[in-house]
């Protein structure tokens, strides 16, 4: 199976707002000391990837050939401008034995990226009424769990030096 890239586009909605947005003057949000803007960041875009993810599911867009969105053992990978600004691309690897290499990933993202494990997705109603989960229905969400905290080329030099 080969790497699956996805794009985040903004809808025209989103563009307007942003548009909106950039006419007017410039805020300044007081936040606590304690707030992590890298982690909101992070999160948010965990979120986009999300809602992309529901698209492809529902067919809002199309799909490719193959396992197309993400599901529990499949490799979530994001460029590590994640934590920093919105991204506008992702990859999956659909398979649930890693064969993603990190050329391959970095060929796509770039040099730094967060690689995450889909632990398990959602739908709507295995949410609601606790029943097993159906893939006929609707898909919302997913739980992922971040494999390390920033693959580079290093990290990747040390991660495969503990592997042998």
């Amino acid at each position: 199976m080969t790497l699956l890239e996805k794009h985040l586009l903004l809808t025209k909605a989103e563009e307007t707002i942003e548009q909106e947005i950039e006419k007017l003057p410039g805020i300044e949000i007081e936040a606590p000391a304690e707030f992590q803007n890298d982690i909101a960041w992070e999160l948010a875009n965990l979120t986009r990837v999300a809602y992309r993810d529901y698209e492809i599911f529902n067919d809002k867009v199309p799909k490719v050939e193959g396992t197309d969105t993400l599901a529990k053992g499949s490799k979530l990978y994001l460029s590590s401008e994640a934590s920093q600004d919105r991204i506008y691309k992702y990859v999956i690897d659909p398979s649930v034995e890693s064969t993603a290499t990190h050329e391959e990933v970095e060929g796509i993202l770039g040099e730094n990226y967060y690689a995450y494990e889909i632990l398990t997705s959602y739908n709507y109603l295995a949410y609601l009424a606790g029943i097993p989960h159906k893939p006929d229905v609707d898909k919302f969400g997913f739980i992922d769990r971040r494999m390390v905290q920033q693959f580079s080329v290093q990290a990747n030099s040390i991660f495969n030096a503990h592997a042998q």
